[in-house]
């Protein structure tokens, strides 16, 4: 089983820290730490890949590569990343 988890990306706030990031040469200001336990619970067998869309863009690469597609139940209940979630699942 290959388990492709995606953070999706957050909208261009005050509070992303878009902007400030570029001052201070880095591209994300936390990590996905959410992702990145869920992970660590998912059989040591399957293979993992994460994808951080504040980081880098979901290519058709990384969805050719996964074994299925489903967004997460969880992803709907946070607010900021809503917008981004529903826009990379169409």
């Amino acid at each position: 089983m290959k388990a492709l988890l995606v953070y999706p990306e957050f909208p261009d706030t005050f509070w992303s820290f878009k902007h400030a990031l570029k001052v201070i040469l880095k591209k994300a200001s936390s990590p996905p730490l959410g992702l990145l336990t869920i992970a660590s619970m998912l059989p040591r067998t399957w293979e993992k890949k994460l994808v951080d869309m504040n980081v880098e863009d979901l290519r058709d690469d990384h969805l050719r590569w996964a074994s299925s597609l489903r967004p997460s139940p969880l992803e709907s209940t946070v607010f900021t990343s809503g917008r981004s979630s529903r826009s990379t699942f169409r």
